[in-house]
């Protein structure tokens, strides 16, 4: 059984929900920021031998840190793509220094870019939840 529909009445996307590729990197980010690499790099491994061609897969054993996390970044991009997560993944990783990104994009000559921690990151909350529930307009 798929779900059909959407949770804000829109027409966008469809609901995907958690996968598990997708509990493997945040479990492997996790342990690589505190520093537990060997959870780190099995996650990474069990992963990537499931992703690609039989005898194309290379198995991880980074043990730097940061090029570890830098990895797994990567990879879970390449893995989530078209699933709606790169907007939420910015948001969080543009809290650390090392991953901060700013969006470039050039439309009709105009180039429009989006700063790290922008409030332009804030999604406006739904008029009929700022009624009902009191809320307080995101900042944009």
């Amino acid at each position: 059984m798929t779900f059909k529909g959407s949770y804000d009445n829109s027409f966008g996307s469809p609901f995907i929900g958690l996968t598990t590729p997708e509990l493997y990197f945040i479990r492997a980010e996790c342990a690589v920021r505190r520093n537990d690499l060997e959870i780190a790099i099995s996650d990474m491994n069990k992963l990537l031998e499931r992703r690609w061609v039989k005898g194309a897969y290379v198995q991880v054993d980074e043990r730097d840190p940061n090029r570890l996390l830098s990895l797994i970044l990567k990879e879970r991009r390449k893995e989530l793509v078209f699933r709606g997560l790169r907007w939420t993944d910015l948001k969080r990783l543009n809290l650390d220094p090392k991953f901060r990104t700013t969006l470039k994009r050039n439309l009709d000559g105009k180039l429009y870019q989006l700063e790290p921690n922008s409030f332009s990151y804030g999604i406006l909350l739904p008029l009929d939840a700022i009624n009902i529930g009191g809320l307080i307009q995101n900042k944009r």
